[in-house]
């Protein structure tokens, strides 16, 4: 099996034309937006955040992204065989995953990166005026008070680092979606019925996935759950499609059965911000068939 470090690459290198995309539009923006919070017109300010929008791409930069979406689908297959990955690499692949990928990808960066970009100034307006509140995004905010975006972002500190955070979780769930479709294609191609969720077990690991770690469930469903998750291009309905698993749940879930977490929707990674679980192929054992059947 290829070393999950690919999908690291994978997912950084795409997260970077989603940065390119996002700074480009942020600084033009920015002489507006840092006028009206010089003036403390702070009204002004979240209205003007709110408005950017990622530019459009670049025709090198939908190649880059076309190309890095056709590796995580062939990926993702190299799980089950090399011979399943080059599906995705010959002149008659069917590329509509990668397309779909795309226009999801588009939509959620337009949709989510202004929308992060707000609370990060909302958060900061509330820590300016001596709210220490504790909340995410005031533990975001000391992640930039640590340096933790870039020398080249810091100009703009965290009006506009809540739409480069955002980039960032899109382009994880983008990746994982087209690795874990690319996964249970070949799955299917295979004719492999059953699929074991695998955790990458460090010590960034979340709770959620260390309860995840190995549990199976039928190439079928899951299947069918990335595909239309793939299918759908606006926040809301995603969240419906796809659920993340809440952190409330993270304990209970080696309590749950195969049933319950396939009705809540928890069948395939990604299961919270971040994720970097995948699917690979699992053995159809006794106890599977006692409960699948």
């Amino acid at each position: 099996m290829p070393a999950l470090e690919t999908f690291i690459e994978l997912e950084e290198a795409l997260a970077k034309l989603l940065h390119k995309r996002w700074e480009r539009a942020a600084a033009k923006a920015w002489p507006a937006i840092g006028a009206s919070w010089a003036r403390k017109d702070y009204p002004t300010v979240i209205e003007l955040v709110g408005a950017v929008q990622a530019e459009t791409p670049t025709v090198p930069e939908v190649r880059k992204a076309k190309a890095l979406g056709i590796a995580m689908l062939a990926y993702g297959a190299s799980f089950t065989s090399e011979d399943r990955a080059k599906k995705w690499t010959g002149p008659s692949a069917n590329l509509e995953p990668v397309n779909q990928m795309l226009r999801q990808m588009d939509a959620l960066t337009l949709e989510d990166a202004p929308a992060f970009a707000v609370r990060m100034v909302r958060a900061e307006i509330k820590r300016q005026e001596g709210d220490d509140k504790s909340t995410p995004e005031a533990a975001f905010l000391e992640l930039v008070a640590k340096a933790d975006i870039p020398s080249s972002y810091q100009a703009r500190n965290v009006l506009m680092s809540g739409g480069r955070w955002s980039t960032d979780l899109t382009a994880n769930l983008v990746t994982s979606r087209l690795v874990n479709y690319g996964s249970f294609d070949a799955m299917r191609d295979e004719g492999v019925r059953v699929y074991r969720v695998q955790a990458t077990l460090d010590s960034r690991t979340s709770q959620i996935c260390r309860n995840m770690h190995g549990r199976t469930f039928t190439v079928r469903e899951g299947f069918r759950r990335v595909e239309a998750a793939l299918q759908t291009e606006d926040g809301d309905t995603l969240r419906v499609v796809h659920p993340w698993i809440p952190n409330k749940m993270a304990s209970t879930l080696p309590d749950l059965s195969r049933r319950d977490i396939t009705e809540q929707g928890w069948l395939a990674p990604p299961y919270h911000p971040r994720c970097r679980s995948i699917v690979v192929p699992a053995s159809l054992g006794e106890a599977d068939v006692q409960e699948n059947f």
